[in-house]
């Protein structure tokens, strides 16, 4: 849309006084940073602070500047954005990082204040601990808990209920593995997922065009050794790569990648480079890293936008990324690094890499959008009647949803305006 001029900012008496937004438009009624009671009164009164737009054609529109100025440009040095490793977890015995923060399962979902302390220690950081969640009674490990420990709900319902306060009460991406899943290992498996070995660190869904927001792994139990939960901030990680070796970073923001899921009944393809930036900011809003789930590297030299150097490079990049997310990554052919790169990029994966034993009871909670998570090898624990096995439910959340949520319990304790903050989660800046 193009105007020709735009009147000085000032109060004008309006017949009707204009809605907070745009008057324009007409949009909803909500509250400001004043508060939702002085807002009230405001939007009663003829006096307000208006923008006046002259289009070519001749028509007026009016905007409320107060709301305009709620969604200024947040790529202010006032208001950062980008999630850099000062705001990472990472190895516990690093003093340097930030902790994963904890909160208790029952202020978290029953009290509005615990939903959006946790909300907010998500979008912050990248993850949550939510701990003391009830151990369902249908499950033998509650044998090892006291009676106040157990509960008679079923298995899945303790991880959905806290996935669905979280969201505003939906689940999402159901549709493969059901709307809460188990992760145990089985005989045969055909998923590296449902077996005793290592998870390299990776992300979930990656071959959806939108995949899930917040993950939750609620652990039932845990197996006799191993089984170390890992978390890896991966946009803090291309943040920091982009700071070693710019040409790197840039051939994975520009090389799409293939990721795939393909089994009976399923045949999913998407095409999205490793690395998504913002055209605004230059940030780093997505990142996409999920090796077992790669299909063939799709080039095309006769594009007129295709660069040679971009697919050259790709090898050394994908290997570059590989070392950040991954500490005990191998190499099936040789390293194709410079080996103060590789020992730069290593240096970082053993500092920032955080790695827990979960115990019953605990929820993992993270952005799946922006954090990579995996897990150790382990034994089985063998004794007495049974065999404990490492055995979790989880589901997934709507980044849209999720982030609703957190937007309205926020505004509910401090008004509709203020700093922006990182919503990491691979789109926009969240005003809080």
């Amino acid at each position: 849309m193009v105007y020709s001029t735009t009147d000085v900012v000032g109060h004008f008496e309006l017949h009707s006084p204009p809605p907070t937004g745009s008057y324009h438009s007409r949009g909803g009624i909500y509250s400001t940073a004043k508060g939702m009671e002085e807002c009230e009164e405001d939007c009663n009164s003829d006096h307000r602070t208006l923008l006046q737009v002259r289009w070519v054609n001749g028509n007026l529109s009016y905007y409320d500047w107060e709301w305009l100025c709620q969604f200024r440009s947040h790529s202010s040095s006032d208001f950062p954005t980008a999630v850099t490793p000062d705001l990472a977890i990472g190895a516990i015995h690093n003093s340097n990082v930030v902790e994963l923060p904890t909160l208790d399962y029952e202020f978290v979902l029953h009290t509005r204040r615990g939903t959006m302390e946790a909300l907010e220690a998500i979008i912050e950081h990248g993850a949550l601990l939510v701990q003391n969640s009830p151990i369902p009674r249908d499950h033998p490990d509650c044998e090892n808990h006291t009676p106040s420990d157990a509960t008679g709900t079923p298995s899945d319902q303790v991880v959905a209920s806290l996935g669905k306060c979280l969201s505003g009460g939906r689940l999402s991406h159901g549709s493969l593995y059901g709307d809460t899943f188990r992760v145990v290992s089985q005989p045969n498996a055909q998923n590296i997922a449902y077996t005793r070995s290592a998870l390299a660190p990776h992300q979930d869904l990656v071959y959806y065009e939108s995949k899930p927001f917040l993950q939750l792994l609620h652990c039932i139990s845990n197996a006799g050794e191993g089984g170390e939960s890992v978390l890896v901030d991966a946009m803090a990680a291309t943040e920091y790569l982009r700071t070693v070796d710019h040409n790197l970073f840039n051939v994975l923001c520009h090389v799409e990648a293939t990721f795939i899921k393909q089994r009976p009944g399923a045949d999913i393809v998407s095409f999205k480079p490793h690395i998504r930036i913002s055209p605004q900011t230059g940030e780093v809003i997505e990142v996409n890293w999920a090796p077992p789930f790669e299909g063939p590297l799709s080039l095309y030299p006769r594009s007129p936008i295709h660069d040679p150097s971009l697919s050259d490079d790709y090898p050394r990049a994908y290997q570059a990324l590989e070392c950040l997310l991954d500490i005990h990554a191998v190499h099936a052919g040789r390293n194709v690094l410079e080996l103060e790169l590789r020992r730069k990029l290593q240096d970082y994966s053993r500092r920032y890499t955080w790695e827990r034993v979960l115990e019953p009871g605990d929820i993992l909670v993270f952005n799946n959008q922006r954090m990579c998570h995996g897990r150790r090898s382990f034994s089985s624990c063998e004794g007495g009647k049974t065999s404990r096995e490492r055995h979790l439910i989880g589901c997934y959340t709507d980044a849209m949803e999720t982030i609703n949520t957190y937007r309205v319990l926020r505004r509910e304790h401090r008004g509709f305006g203020g700093r922006v903050r990182s919503i990491g989660n691979g789109t926009r800046g969240s005003y809080v």
